[in-house]
């Protein structure tokens, strides 16, 4: 299981931190073109099931990640499929 406390989500666009407990999300930061620390939100990408295009899952927007697994986040980060605004 996933310590409480914070973590870097880091890449060339954003660089940021996600606070964890019970290995679950509860808040994010980023830091800002002035450099500073400023809230922010994870979200994870939503799709729907059943619809399909050129074969592949149909992509219907972003969903708000506070409160998934961190485990499940970092997982989705990795394939593109999070971000942190």
């Amino acid at each position: 299981m996933t310590q409480d406390g914070w973590y870097d989500v880091d890449d060339d666009d954003v660089k940021a931190s996600v606070y964890v407990e019970d290995g679950r999300i509860l808040r994010a930061v980023k830091v800002d073109h002035n450099g500073e620390l400023v809230p922010a939100d994870p979200y994870v990408v939503h799709y729907v099931y059943g619809k399909y295009f050129d074969g592949h899952r149909s992509r219907e927007g972003w969903d708000n990640a506070t409160g998934i697994k961190y485990s499940s986040f970092r997982a989705r980060w990795r394939k593109g499929n999070a971000k942190i605004t």
